[in-house]
Order: structure tokens, then sequence, then C-alpha cells
């Protein structure tokens, strides 16, 4: 199993800053290395794409079992499939270089039910400030029955914010789009059986902008 996280995007929300450098603790370990860290113990190796404005800092993280991919701002999707073509596997863990978890490690369950499932999805009780900013979903016990991308009205209590994906559906994906969740809208109601979802305990930070980065320090604090 591989892991992959995009880290290569052009950070507009932030001005251009690299957020995956943010340090996301008193030892000020980048969100980066966290992520790294925390999907390294259940991947044979990790591939972490970045631009070439930023693969030096990348590299100076001596990131453990981990192997760097040059890849320009395009969507998610698209470093998704380059990091896969290069580096092939049966299934894919997949994370954000830009989030925090708090609590339950989701890539232990992920990298679990990935083995006898082609989709294998991380969802975690949605916080009123993401409303609007992220994908939710419909979870009933471990199957999702509807998923909305940035929806603002949307009033599912639920959100999703990590993966586990198996080769063919992973190369379902649109290179046009964003982000897999919006694949995965569909890519669900094809493959309602071989999908297994699950509340994570614990807290899911998104650090794209200012205010989710501040919400984040604000818990550390506490």
């Amino acid at each position: 199993m591989i892991g992959l996280i995009p880290a290569s995007g052009k950070a507009s929300r932030l001005g251009g800053l690299p957020k995956f450098a943010l340090p996301c603790d008193k030892d000020n370990t980048p969100l980066l290395t966290k992520q790294v860290k925390q999907m390294s113990f259940y991947v044979d190796k990790i591939v972490v794409s970045t631009t070439s404005a930023w693969h030096e800092l990348v590299k100076s993280f001596n990131l453990p079992k981990t192997e760097i991919m040059i890849i320009e701002p395009s969507t998610m999707n698209d470093a998704l499939l380059k990091m896969a073509k290069e580096f092939p596997s049966n299934e894919y863990l997949i994370g954000m270089a830009d989030t925090y978890f708090e609590g339950e490690n989701p890539y232990i369950k992920l990298s679990e039910y990935i083995k006898g499932h082609l989709i294998s999805i991380a969802c975690w009780p949605i916080d009123n400030d993401l409303k609007g900013r992220v994908g939710q979903v419909e979870l009933i016990q471990n199957t999702i029955l509807d998923m909305k991308d940035k929806v603002t009205d949307c009033d599912y209590p639920h959100m999703w914010g990590a993966l586990a994906l198996d080769k063919n559906v992973l190369f379902q994906l649109s290179k046009f789009n964003a982000h897999p969740g919006i694949d995965l809208e569909f890519l669900l109601v094809d493959n309602t059986n071989e999908a297994y979802a699950f509340e994570v305990d614990g807290h899911y930070f998104d650090v794209g902008t200012l205010a989710g980065y501040r919400n984040l320090l604000n818990r550390l604090e506490l």
C-alpha cells in the first residue's frame, strides 16, 4: 500500500504561503510532517507531490519513508493520478497536507477496511464553521447515502476528510476535477456495496485558511 499526499497547490487562500509548512504543535512540527508520521506506519511508502519552488523546503523536513515528486500547481486529482502512475500499488491511502487530526488516527481503519473494499472513507462530525466549505456526507452506520461538495445550505452532519482507494477506483478520477470528493459523489453510487465509511473519534481541522489555522492554534493552547 502506498500513501499519497498532494502538497503542490497554489495556496492562494494564504497568499501563496505553503500551508503544509505551518507549525502545528509546541515543537513547531510542520503539518506535512505530522501527516506523514500518522500515515507512515500503515503504508510501504509515501509519495508527496510539491512544486519546484517548494522542493528544497519539503526535502529539508527529512520525511520518513517518503518520495518527493515535483508536480506544478494543477488539481488535487491530477497530482494523485500522476503520483499513482509513477508509483503503482493495489491500494492507496490519501491524505491532505493542510489538515490536522486530533484524536483517533483515521489511517488505521482506512488501511484495514480498504483491503476488503474498493473505497474506504473517514468521516468526522462537522463544525458549523466548516459547513459549505468541505465535502459533507449523509452517513448511516457504515454507508454514505449521499455526498455534497461545498454546498452552503447542506445540513448533513458529517464531512469526509481522508480516504483510501483501490487502484481501479483511483484511476477513474477525472484530472479536471479539483479533488476526489467530486468524483466520489458518483463513484459511491456505482460501488455502494464496495465502500465502507466510518466516523472518526476525534476532531478535524482544515488549515487551508487563516481562520482555520487560528482555530487549530486556539485548540492547541487549550
